[in-house]
């Protein structure tokens, strides 16, 4: 295994602070993600070392080591790896990696053969994973880097921010699998409610009509009734987010109204405004 600069590779200095770390491998790791760049070795090759670069630095144990060897790190800093860390595994991840998820440990049997004198320090290693919210409606597949490994995990549907799940190893090894969701320029999450605002012409507020709103890759078209007010509220049944635990169940679209006023206006239409303003007031 030959050296790398971890630090280089996530762009910070050696005095970064553990949220300096996070905070460059949030954004290398959506601006390096596999679904950027499909079938390029090259973007593959930088996530993977992206991912294995954060694995190391923000483990407090791992980056003190790292640091103490410097570029010997590559010939004694995964001595304790040789091992099959994974043989008897009891822990259960099915329910965020779906029916693959023994892939998971298969690939790490294979890479590290068998085996049980490994040993591993009693903090669990924790795997921030980003997603934004269409990809909490749909589902969502991450590649985890372990080691020399890349691993495929599926994230089920409706998974909430904040969501965590744990596993323990034969000898004491533990994983944190932290879900992080992206907030969204126009939706707002309510647990498996969706809440956005509806912006209308005043034209069509008044006189009545259709308008379009775009909900991730659908795009619904909306009657509005003559003089509809602003605030109203309409109700999208089954357009919100699967339920995680009961993906057949799914939350609804709530689309508040909010009048979109002509701007700017001619002198001939402040004339006709302010004559419409007189009748209103006769």
């Amino acid at each position: 295994m030959n050296y790398k600069d971890y630090y280089k590779i996530l762009g910070v200095n050696k005095s970064a602070t553990a949220e300096d770390i996070k905070k460059a491998y949030r954004e290398l790791a959506k601006k390096y993600h596999p679904d950027k760049f499909p079938n390029d070795t090259v973007a593959e090759r930088r996530f993977k070392d992206i991912n294995e670069a954060y694995d190391l630095l923000s483990d407090p144990q791992k980056r003190a080591q790292y640091d103490l060897l410097g570029n010997r790190f590559s010939q004694f800093g995964e001595q304790s790896y040789t091992q099959n860390p994974f043989e008897g595994f009891s822990g259960n991840f099915k329910d965020i990696f779906g029916e693959g998820f023994s892939d998971f440990f298969n690939n790490l049997v294979n890479r590290f053969g068998g085996g049980s004198n490994a040993s591993f320090a009693n903090k669990p290693r924790e795997v921030e994973v980003s997603l934004s919210l269409d990809e909490v409606a749909n589902g969502a597949q991450r590649l985890i880097q372990s080691g020399q490994n890349s691993i495929r995990i599926r994230v089920k549907p409706g998974v909430a921010h904040g969501h965590e799940l744990t596993g323990t190893g034969p000898q004491g090894e533990k994983f944190l699998l932290k879900i992080r969701v992206d907030e969204h320029p126009v939706l707002k999450r309510k647990g498996d409610h969706l809440y956005a605002d509806l912006k209308v012409d005043l034209y069509t507020l008044v006189f009545g009509g259709k308008v379009e709103f775009k909900r991730f890759d659908d795009v619904f078209s909306l009657n509005i009734a003559p003089q509809t007010q602003c605030g109203k509220s309409l109700r999208l049944n089954g357009k919100g987010l699967p339920n995680y635990d009961n993906p057949q169940k799914i939350g609804d679209l709530y689309l508040q109204i909010q009048a979109l006023l002509p701007f700017p206006l001619s002198e001939k239409e402040k004339q006709l405004f302010e004559e419409l303003r007189k009748l209103k007031n006769a």
